[in-house]
């Protein structure tokens, strides 16, 4: 199987990833099928198993052709589509390449996303979640609850970041205690649906975090931009908890008696633009940090200036002088 390289959205092994798709439209990508034997081989790609359905139930990702025969040393290509009428982030279909007398048959996992509107959200989880899953089996996704409107049309619940209203993100920790986590923002093109439309940008603005926020060691890399059609920006937050950082706090007094904890805080995200503009304009963004315990911290501290001083001490080396290390305090 030959698989195109990755687009907006990193994929795991043996994973064709269609990525973000407006709801009602369609995209679609090709791979190859390589038959690399002598002899003509028919194959056939059979569905195993799938992720979230349409409002109809039925599977949304389709493969086409799903059998055919093959020339010996040729390649053939197959299409897959992806054509939701619901939003949501998990949209998968894995299927089996099955050909004759073939003892270790390979697996084919396509991938869509689906919104509402043009601007799309997507969290650190969900991205680990599929690169952690190139056969995925089902279990863990979002319950997808078809309710019956009054008006006879079906809706599902809040599947993706946008319709939540809420993004949580768990910033996490390095050796060195230090935070972070990557927001993947994006500005779906149509493809069929309003396709002669005029592009259109989505603007994004992340709002000032507190002072409190602040003075804890929390950071907004990126707080205003616009993403063109097709592209895609990442949004940085960090945490950078410190001894002097905490001082002041509660936590800090928690920290200094041996416990590790937890904290959250609050920074709002404003959308603006794209085709069709977003139905929900103000999210908030949920950051959890977390503060070791104050001796862990004070390590971890000692270990960072002593690599600093030796990496200053091999720089001066190298240009010939003599570097003199940082003085402790």
């Amino acid at each position: 199987i030959g698989l195109p390289e990755p687009g907006l959205f990193p994929a795991a092994p043996g994973t064709l990833h269609l990525g973000a798709c407006l709801v009602n439209d369609e995209v679609s990508a090709s791979f190859s099928l390589t038959n690399e034997s002598d002899f003509d081989l028919p194959f056939e790609l059979v569905p195993l198993r799938s992720g979230h359905r349409s409002e109809r139930g039925r599977v949304v990702i389709e493969v086409t052709p799903r059998s055919a025969v093959v020339k010996a040393g040729a390649e053939h290509t197959c299409v897959a589509t992806f054509a939701p009428d619901l939003a949501g982030q998990a949209f998968f279909c894995l299927f089996e390449l099955r050909v004759p007398n073939e003892r270790d048959r390979q697996t084919l996992c396509v991938r869509g996303h689906a919104y509402a509107s043009a601007a799309w959200l997507l969290a650190p989880s969900v991205l680990a979640a599929e690169l952690a899953s190139p056969t995925p089996d089902g279990s863990g996704l979002p319950l997808q609850q078809l309710l019956l409107q009054p008006d006879g049309r079906k809706a599902t619940g809040a599947l993706d970041e946008i319709a939540a209203k809420v993004i949580e993100l768990t910033l996490e920790p390095d050796a060195r205690h230090a935070g972070t986590a990557e927001l993947l923002l994006g500005n779906v093109p149509p493809r069929r649906l309003a396709a002669d439309a005029k592009p259109t940008p989505v603007e994004f603005t992340v709002g000032a975090l507190s002072a409190d926020a602040v003075a804890l060691g929390f950071k907004v890399e990126t707080s205003k931009g616009s993403v063109e059609q097709g592209k895609a920006e990442k949004v940085r937050f960090f945490f950078t908890p410190t001894s002097k950082s905490l001082a002041q706090s509660n936590l800090g007094i928690i920290s200094s008696f041996g416990v590790s904890q937890w904290t959250e805080v609050s920074v709002s995200l404003s959308l603006k633009g794209g085709s069709p503009p977003p139905e929900h304009a103000e999210l908030t963004v949920v950051l959890r940090g977390f503060i070791p315990t104050a001796e862990a911290l004070a390590e971890a501290a000692a270990i960072e200036a002593a690599r600093k001083a030796k990496e200053a001490m091999a720089a001066g080396a190298a240009k010939g002088g003599k570097a003199t290390p940082p003085k402790k305090k």
